[in-house]
């Protein structure tokens, strides 16, 4: 009889233990935008060689990104991987950026404003707000 209480004690103990993930432990999206990007580009992309601001979505051939230019406007600029050397995602850090690196990439996408991706008529929208005719197109050829 003791024994068998000893025994439902230690599976009423086992049964409290926690198993998987704890809530803080989760990265998520803590607000309706992107995660800031400051992404450091391959040389004469860009002046600076950087590009900064909200990542708007990750896509298959590189990263959208809502930045402002030199004068102050806002710009959604598209930098196919083969721009992108590495980048810093607040809160989640510095890393260099790979087209195969699908972990790091799939979580970027999660942090993104569009994790579902954006639609051609959403995007057009956003365009159309920042009166921008086109996405800016970074290219590694500049």
């Amino acid at each position: 009889m003791k024994n068998r209480l000893l025994v439902l004690i230690a599976l009423l103990d086992l049964s409290a233990c926690h198993v998987g993930p704890i809530a803080n432990e989760i990265m998520v999206a803590q607000s309706p935008g992107g995660i800031r990007a400051d992404l450091r580009l391959a040389s004469g992309v860009l002046e600076g060689d950087r590009l900064q601001g909200e990542l708007l979505e990750v896509r298959g051939d590189g990263m959208l990104i809502d930045r402002k230019d030199v004068a102050g406007n806002a710009r959604i600029t598209f930098a196919p991987f083969d721009t992108l050397v590495s980048g810093r995602f607040d809160p989640f850090g510095s890393h260099r950026i790979r087209a195969n690196d699908v972990e790091l990439l799939a979580k970027l996408r999660s942090l993104s404003r569009f994790p579902q991706g954006l639609s051609d008529e959403l995007l057009g929208k956003l365009l159309l707000a920042q009166k921008q005719q086109a996405v800016e197109r970074l290219s590694s050829r500049n």
